[in-house]
């Protein structure tokens, strides 16, 4: 919210003239660092930019400065002459609430997955755990720590946008609607603007099946952002002279969806299955995929029809319990060994699904975890081991 007449030290006001200081509270939409002036600015969704001195910040590391910034934030601010623009008397960083006690109550009688689905506010049904598993599963994180990117698929309607959207508001999330430009995505050197892979928790691409339309755009980031998945290093190949990308290591889990379209005739237990999907997209996309299928743990082409309307409770659990759930099972989430059969990453995504799904309350077996990387088959079956 804004306040629209601010704050004054006069008992009576004369009118809007006579506002000369503004309070706030928001989550920033970009950041912005000028090291010349010592200043970070700071721009709402509204556009409004607020200037914030450093010395605010000047008791963080580069990591908890992200953190900080990339949360919601409370400013007092003076207005100036220049539109759009205020300098920040009072900054206070916000933290959402996450309520573990309640999470851990909750946990000790329910399934993580049963909260989790039904605290977003669907029927705790098999169409239902077949299509959001995938999705959830990329909000934890492997036994080291490392996130799991997520591809999947479906028929239109299946509520991609709304876990989109929950996702931001839950976990301080990113949610795309199409191919970002380097600028917006890494970092934008017209207004030294970090972009959110490094403002955000992690990265959620909808309409992946309309990246053809921007075959350009895309080759100009697929590089960068192969690097950042793999390694979680982001940079942009331009800078200036006062300014410079913040250097620390940014794993975050990224997960594309969109509609089947293309993909929906590839046969279900399909030998090469990766292989198969990485072709058609090379194709399609007119850019080499099979690196870029390779650093994915899940490729899911669900084809089965799921109206998500119809599974709809119209009853959920506050954000900062479902918060706390997601931050209590990752506590939980443990580093599992053996190869599963694979080989390469694919060894690695392996464990990493089978240490989730153990932590959501699922007891899969080692040969359905690697069916499920390899060839995307044994939902089903994972489905039936939640005890």
């Amino acid at each position: 919210f804004q306040a629209e007449d601010g704050i004054r030290d006069v008992e009576r006001s004369r009118g809007l003239g006579d506002v000369y200081k503004r309070q706030c509270i928001f989550k920033p939409r970009s950041v912005s660092i000028d090291y010349t002036n010592d200043i970070v600015k700071l721009v709402a969704p509204n556009g409004l930019q607020y200037e914030v001195e450093m010395e605010w910040f000047s008791k963080y590391d580069v990591e908890e400065f992200i953190r900080i910034v990339s949360d919601y934030c409370l400013i007092v601010a003076n207005v100036t002459e220049k539109p759009n623009e205020l300098v920040t008397v009072e900054y206070r960083p916000l933290k959402a609430v996450s309520d573990i006690d309640t999470a851990k109550e909750l946990l000790s009688k329910y399934h993580p997955i049963e909260i989790l689905i039904r605290g977003l506010g669907y029927k705790f049904e098999p169409p239902i755990i077949r299509i959001m598993l995938p999705r959830l599963i990329a909000w934890f994180r492997n036994g080291t720590g490392r996130p799991i990117h997520v591809f999947q698929l479906t028929p239109p309607n299946t509520g991609k946008t709304t876990y989109g959207l929950r996702s931001e508001t839950l976990l301080s999330f990113e949610f795309l609607n199409e191919v970002p430009t380097l600028a917006r995505l890494v970092f934008d050197s017209r207004y030294n603007a970090i972009g959110p892979v490094f403002t955000r928790n992690g990265i959620i691409f909808d309409e992946f099946d309309k990246w053809s339309y921007q075959k350009e755009r895309l080759q100009l980031l697929f590089d960068v952002l192969l690097t950042g998945m793999e390694q979680g290093k982001w940079t942009r190949g331009v800078s200036l002279a006062n300014t410079s990308l913040p250097e620390t290591q940014r794993l975050i889990p990224f997960i594309f969806l969109g509609n089947l379209g293309i993909l929906g005739a590839v046969p279900i237990n399909y030998e090469r299955y990766r292989e198969y999907i990485a072709k058609i997209y090379t194709s399609n996309l007119g850019t080499d995929m099979h690196p870029f299928f390779d650093r994915i743990a899940i490729i899911d082409l669900c084809k089965e029809a799921i109206t998500i309307s119809d599974y709809v409770t119209n009853q959920y659990l506050p954000d900062s319990i479902l918060r706390g759930v997601v931050e209590v099972v990752n506590e939980r989430v443990r580093p599992v060994t053996g190869d599963f059969g694979l080989s390469g990453r694919l060894i690695r995504h392996a464990r990493a699904v089978y240490s989730i799904l153990q932590a959501l309350g699922f007891t899969p077996t080692v040969e359905r975890v690697s069916e499920i990387v390899l060839r995307n088959v044994g939902w089903e079956d994972v489905i039936q081991s939640l005890e």
